[in-house]
């Protein structure tokens, strides 16, 4: 029985399995992308999030010699340069909530003085309350932290090589109440589980199940996004799925 059960488990999990690109060319320059939402965790100015044209290079190496390496195509850019220690501007999905997921995406940090971070944001449940991991090309390190009623709590970091002025690849992975981090596909926080960083007064609150995922970056950090995609299992799909095939 048990045996069935797990292989219904799997069967369910492969056939509703879901996928969502975020394909910034198609939209025009200077466009904020529709179905998205700006916000802020922090003080300072909100952010500045448009499309612009930057040249990419493929996540796949070309078939051909003869294929362009790079190619000027719309990205996503967060422009605004304020410089408020505390501001971290997100820029939200406004889709679906997501649970088990693995996130990637191609980052390049242009410029900042105060700070030079890109991140992505998850489980989010509002600007006050969500998970983060964010590459830093100052201080050279990726790092996990969460935020609960607006308080900063964390970090998880390791040292990591984050190229500024050039293009790096973040991929974020989300199982149950454990996660990790990938950097231009080198493991650089490896499974964790946020429940196990306490809160200050040592309650768990501030673990979040699910939640909605954003485009983050901190302070005066100008930032290009590209070639974002999301795996997920749709819940509610997955769950009935499990049901129906059991009875």
């Amino acid at each position: 029985m048990f045996q069935r059960l797990f292989a219904l488990f799997v069967c369910a999990a492969c056939a509703f399995a879901g996928e969502r690109r975020f394909d910034f060319s198609e939209f025009r320059e200077s466009q904020t992308p529709p179905g998205f939402r700006s916000a802020l965790t922090g003080r300072g100015q909100p952010g500045d999030w448009k499309v612009v044209t930057a040249e990419v290079p493929p996540l796949v190496a070309p078939l051909s010699p003869r294929t362009p390496v790079i190619t000027k195509r719309g990205v996503l850019a967060q422009l605004s340069q304020d410089r408020d220690e505390t501001r971290a501007p997100l820029l939200i999905f406004d889709g679906e909530p997501f649970n088990d997921f693995t996130f990637n995406t191609q980052f390049k940090i242009v410029s900042g003085a105060v700070e030079q971070m890109a991140g992505f944001a998850f489980r989010l449940q509002d600007e006050k309350n969500y998970y983060y991991i964010r590459a830093n090309a100052k201080d050279q390190n990726v790092a996990f932290f969460r935020y609960v009623e607006g308080e900063l709590i964390g970090p998880v970091s390791a040292p990591a090589e984050v190229k500024k002025g050039e293009w790096n690849q973040l991929t974020v992975e989300c199982r149950g109440s454990k996660l990790r981090a990938l950097l231009n596909e080198r493991e650089v926080i490896p499974w964790t589980e946020p429940n196990l960083i306490p809160f200050p007064d040592g309650s768990s609150k501030g673990v979040f199940s699910t939640g909605k995922i954003a485009f983050w970056t901190k302070a005066d950090s100008v930032v290009y996004f590209a070639d974002a995609r999301i795996d997920f299992t749709p819940r509610e799909l997955f769950a009935q799925a499990l049901v129906q095939e059991t009875m």
